[in-house]
């Protein structure tokens, strides 16, 4: 046992009253442990008196002051404290101040006078008597966990599992890092660079809100409403056809996904041929684009007379519309005989095809005597046409008794047609014995022939004795 005897006496009745105000002993500090000062007998170091340590809560000299809480130091006379020592007072104490009939100190006969007067016994030292003993860190005569002496009387520190007042948050007595209390005894909080688990997705330990981690502990995440790295927009919301998409990227043409308000398509693609347009605006016809397998063409115009139709059908013959520059006529159909050809040409004398209502015949050619004039009527006697292989004149009348008759072949004897500039009859036979000889002269008595029925005979002569008289009788007799 160490010669510095640490003790502290305290008057309990009258029988101690005497040592309790005796001359006051030179006190002198012996540590400031902890911030605690010990205090040491100039009269035991002086006798070198080493007493007995004092019994340790029940009398047992093992005790551990971590093995139970501070019992509050014992009530002497009228002089006592009950106020215990704070660790701030006691740690700027230099020289103890004990009141008289509080506290005194003895060593040497003193201490043993005391133990064998008879008198009431010593109070055992223990943790929470206000002095430090040689197993104590500190003791500041308080039940208190929450200040810098535990009630175990040990240095309060991060780790011991006491939160001590106004210095420590929390203190959870481990060395995990990642609960709710940090290892430096500050409570776990986002943005302290420490992932707390369970509750924190990640800790980056700054307030950018724009990186991997969020400001509220949270990984950044598309739809979370922040810009991230990587992101060109984050509108925190779930729709995706709106100016963000739910990638957090900017809406464009050709995502393939429609913009409300303000595409009319979009299908992903950079072929411009479909029904959807690379402007993401719907293909329609007139816009320029031919679409494929829709449109035969598209002029970007409203012009229906061109090559492509306003209905971007390629222009044809019989479509209805007349193609200018093209066509001279387009009805529509495909009859070929009336005033529009089925190639789009109009009808005219001459094309081969005879117009119904209108032409007689076209044979298709420019030849005026054959059996269709040019005009594309049919050739006729009459006409003043001679008609090759059918007619030998044509004087353009009726008459049947010029040169040409009305059967357009030219007058001559036995043609039934009395042409009197040359004939005197024409009776249209060949007979001779009748009124009109074949020479369509008149038959007459001297013309050596005999008409039947009027003459007996004609010999030709102008002899009236021979056998047949001038009057083309007889002579001879009967």
């Amino acid at each position: 046992m160490s010669p510095r005897i640490h003790a502290l006496f305290l008057c309990a009745g009258a029988a101690l009253l005497p040592a309790c105000i005796g001359p006051e002993p030179s006190l002198s500090p012996l540590s400031t442990d902890a911030g605690f000062v010990e205090l040491q007998s100039d009269a035991a170091v002086a006798n070198n008196v080493s007493p007995e340590p004092a019994a340790r809560r029940g009398g047992s000299p093992a005790a551990s002051p971590s093995a139970g809480r501070k019992a509050p130091a014992a009530s002497g006379g009228a002089g006592s404290s009950s106020e215990p020592m704070s660790r701030e007072d006691a740690g700027s104490m230099s020289e103890p101040q004990p009141s008289a009939g509080s506290m005194s100190v003895t060593g040497g006969a003193g201490a043993a006078a005391a133990a064998g007067s008879g008198g009431a016994p010593a109070i055992p030292a223990q943790c929470g008597d206000g002095l430090t003993q040689p197993d104590e860190q500190c003791d500041d005569g308080n039940l208190s966990d929450a200040d810098a002496c535990l009630s175990n009387c040990q240095a309060a520190r991060c780790g011991d599992g006491a939160v001590f007042s106004g210095v420590e948050q929390c203190d959870d007595a481990n060395k995990v890092e990642s609960d709710a209390c940090r290892n430096n005894c500050v409570a776990a909080a986002c943005g302290d660079g420490v992932l707390q688990t369970g509750i924190e997705a990640c800790d980056d330990g700054n307030r950018i809100d724009g990186d991997a981690c969020r400001n509220a502990c949270a990984a950044a995440s598309c739809g979370d409403g922040v810009l991230q790295t990587g992101e060109t927009c984050d509108d925190g919301n779930e729709s995706d056809n709106d100016v963000c998409r739910n990638n957090c990227l900017r809406a464009r043409c050709g995502d393939g996904i429609v913009q409300t308000g303000v595409e009319q398509c979009d299908d992903g693609n950079r072929l411009d041929t479909d029904a959807c347009r690379n402007t993401c605006v719907l293909a329609t016809c007139g816009d320029g684009i031919v679409q494929l397998g829709v449109e035969q063409c598209d002029d970007r115009n409203r012009v229906d007379t061109d090559a492509c139709r306003n209905t971007c059908v390629l222009a044809s013959c019989g479509d209805g519309v007349v193609r200018a520059g093209v066509e001279l006529c387009d009805d529509g159909n495909r009859a070929d005989n009336d005033v529009c050809r089925n190639n789009c040409t109009k009808a005219r004398c001459g094309d081969g095809i005879v117009q119904v209502g209108v032409e007689a015949c076209d044979d298709g050619n420019r030849i005026d005597t054959d059996s269709c004039r040019n005009t594309c009527a049919a050739a006729s006697c009459g006409d003043r046409i001679i008609q090759d292989g059918a007619e030998t004149c044509d004087d353009g009348n009726l008459v049947d008794t010029d040169v040409c008759p009305s059967t357009c072949l030219r007058a001559r004897c036995g043609d039934a047609f009395l042409y009197p500039a040359l004939e005197q009859c024409d009776d249209g036979n060949t007979s001779a014995t009748d009124a009109c000889l074949n020479t369509c002269e008149l038959a007459r008595c001297g013309d050596g022939l005999i008409q039947a029925g009027v003459e007996e005979c004609d010999d030709a002569n102008r002899i009236d004795t021979d056998s047949c008289s001038n009057s083309c009788t007889s002579n001879v007799a009967k």
